[in-house]
């Protein structure tokens, strides 16, 4: 009997894994098409950001992912100004979003939901747009996507998967 291979993974934790996990995982999940992340870190703000936007996106780089839901659960990803807080949410949203774009080049759409005690955070829904320059250079932008239209994204990569 042959199994399919594994294209959707829906992730919950209470902790960030650590990188070795990951590594791991990567080696395990060589299909997946779809990732749905949410991790509540015990760790330091600091910690938690530079493992899951800047080291967790690098290693997912050979999965070929086309759709990231990700949550974060908790004050270490709360990255905004008190006098502002929508403002410094999209762009720390953008930030992070832009950061899986860059290094995941199968990546289409990413959506990032905060869930924070203080902050009541909205999802924020984003496209990949790549676009091809001279050379081999490959820019890479994320566009903000409509609440409806970023749905309907989520769903239908999640279920087509």
């Amino acid at each position: 009997m042959r199994c399919l291979p594994l294209k959707v993974l829906h992730f919950s934790h209470m902790e960030i894994m650590p990188l070795s996990w990951w590594e791991a995982f990567v080696h395990t999940a060589p299909h997946l098409t779809f990732l749905d992340i949410s991790v509540c870190p015990r760790r330091t703000a600091e910690d938690a950001l530079d493992i899951m936007c800047i080291q967790v996106p690098r290693i997912l780089a050979s999965v070929p992912l086309t759709y990231i839901s990700l949550t974060p659960k908790g004050h270490a990803f709360l990255v905004c100004d008190a006098a502002s807080p929508e403002s410094h949410s999209l762009e720390a949203d953008e930030a992070i979003a832009l950061s899986y774009a860059t290094n995941i080049c199968t990546l289409k759409y990413i959506d990032i939901y905060k869930e924070i005690e203080i902050f009541t955070g909205a999802t924020t829904w984003w496209k990949v747009v790549r676009s091809s320059s001279s050379g081999d250079e490959v820019g890479v932008q994320v566009k903000t996507l409509e609440e409806c239209d970023g749905t309907a994204m989520k769903r239908w990569y999640d279920l087509e998967a």
